[in-house]
Parts: structure tokens; sequence; C-alpha cells
């Protein structure tokens, strides 16, 4: 027997915190603590939503909880209503992106200056917006005592900065792509698992996120590829890749910054379960700045909707 419609005036919004919190937790009791809630009253939401979503949402494991793959699909959803809200909230409270020339010190790593900043820019551009920004670079060191006393506004990372009193709120969440010349000699047109490990790569610092995750995934199996060249910026991966038989592994949005500019050609990482995240760092004295959530609530929106 089929269930009856959804009723959208049945729905605690609320809920969607909760999901965002356990989401980015990984924890009932911390996501509880991250929002305000006693642990109990947490239990109790995500209980309503894996019945209002039809599925169990959060897995009991050792650690905490793991998210399912539908929750998994729900988490960027989720988080562009959140930044969409947070950002109505922060103009209505005073923080006007037409009238202001606030100055936001920033981290954004790679990933950001490649994809978010030329956006955030446009954005402000179309509203002749006087807002500027002081990007420094991601080996800044004391970055958590940096967004403590003020000197910076927010770091984005590929995990979540930890520190006493920083907040984090998940933004991107990415796929991979690997990126080879054009006239390869060992790909035409389409990129086997097998093909991925007889290539040679050029790799980004190990620290990475989604290179530790790629050589995980390649252990898991029984496999291993060649990493002859690692470099320590994305921008230098496409460049090689397309002027040697080495191959880059990108996230897709990165990617398609570079489509038309390289002679290069792009594939799905042959390892769909690996993926790349994008953390909004910032202070929890800074939480109720207007201007803080206003660019916490852009920039999730922005990447939402690339």
């Amino acid at each position: 027997m089929s269930r009856p419609p959804l009723n959208l005036r049945s729905i605690d919004l609320n809920l969607l915190t909760v999901f965002d919190a356990v989401m980015q937790e990984g924890n009932l009791t911390r996501a509880a603590a991250r929002i305000g809630m006693s642990q109990p009253a947490v239990s109790d939401a995500v209980a309503r939503l894996r019945h209002l979503l039809r599925d169990e949402l959060f897995l009991r494991t050792h650690r905490g909880v793991r998210a399912t793959p539908r929750a998994r699909e729900y988490a960027p959803q989720v988080r562009r209503i959140l930044d969409l809200v947070t950002l109505m909230v922060s103009e209505r409270e005073g923080f006007e992106v037409d009238a202001t020339d606030r100055r936001f010190h920033v981290v954004l790593g790679d990933y950001g200056e490649i994809v978010i900043l030329p956006a955030l820019l446009q954005f402000l551009a179309a509203r002749e917006s006087a807002i500027g920004f002081d990007v420094r670079s991601q080996h800044t060191p004391g970055l958590v005592e940096a967004l403590s006393d003020g000197t910076l506004d927010c770091v984005l990372t590929p995990e979540p900065l930890v520190g006493e009193g920083i907040m984090n709120s998940l933004i991107a969440d990415d796929t991979l792509v690997t990126m080879v010349r054009r006239d390869h000699p060992l790909v035409r047109d389409h990129l086997t698992l097998e093909q991925f490990i007889a290539l040679r790569h050029v790799i980004f610092d190990r620290q990475d996120q989604r290179g530790f995750f790629i050589d995980q995934q390649l252990r898991a199996r029984g496999l291993a590829r060649e990493c002859p060249v690692r470099v320590h910026t994305v921008l230098d991966m496409p460049r090689i890749a397309a002027s040697t038989d080495l191959a880059c592994t990108v996230p897709a949005r990165v990617a398609r910054q570079f489509s038309g500019l390289e002679p290069l050609k792009s594939f799905p990482t042959p390892l769909p379960e690996v993926r790349v995240q994008l953390f909004f760092n910032w202070h929890q004295r800074f939480d109720r700045d207007p201007g803080i959530a206003w660019l916490r609530g852009v920039i999730g929106n922005l990447s939402s909707s690339r």
C-alpha cells in the first residue's frame, strides 16, 4: 500500500539542522552539543527523519554513526537549504551587501581559489558591491589561533578544522575526474580501473584528502598506482598532465575550469566511492557576526549551484 503524498506543512524544518549536524559530526552526542540539544532529542529527531525520508539515514558504528548512501545524497541539498536560510537571515539582520566595503580575511585553498572565488566575485560584481577579500595561503601557520583572534574570518579545508571553539559547515561535495592529454597513448574514449593503475600519476601533497582516500581504496583492492611526481598546488597538475604522459585526478568542478584551456580529456575516476568535500570553518565567538554568517551562506549557495 502506497504512502500518502508528503504534506510540507507537517514538516519541522528544524529537522534539517539535526540532519546536517549528524552528517558533519558522525556522532549523535557531538551533534547534540553542536546545536544545543540533548542527545535524546537528537535521537528522536533522527527517528522522525527516518520515517519522513523512508531510509535509515545513519547506521550505528563503534565510533558513532555512518551515513547511508541516501543520506549522503541528501546532504548537499540540505546544506544548500540551510545556507539559503542563513543568507536570508544575515541580510535581514543588517549585513547589506550593497552598502558595505568590508574586507574579509580568508584562507580558501586551491579548490576555493579555483572554483569558488571567481563565482563569488562575479556575484558581488553583479550587485556593484564594494566588499573585498584578503586571500591568505592555505599553508598559513596557526589557522585555529587566527580564527580565534579574528585575524582570519574563515578557512576552507577538505576536512573540518579541529580546535577549541572552532565551528564548521560542509559546503561542497564533489566527484573526482582523471585527466590525461588528448592524444595519450593508453587512454582513448573511456577509463577503466585497470587503465587507471597502468597510468603514472602526478599527485597533490599526500596530506590532501582525496589522494589519501584514492590510495586507501586501491590498497583495499590489493592495488597501487605509480606516482613519480608530487606537487604542492592543484594548478600545476593539469598543466603537467597536458604536456606529459602523466595523469592527474582532481575534483570535477576544478577540471571544468581547465576545459578548453589545456589539451586535456577527462573521465570519471573509476573509484566512485571516493569524493572530495569542503568545509567552511569559523570561530564560535564570531558566530553572531552577520558578515561571517552572510559569507558562509553565499559561499555555500554558490558551491551547491556550480
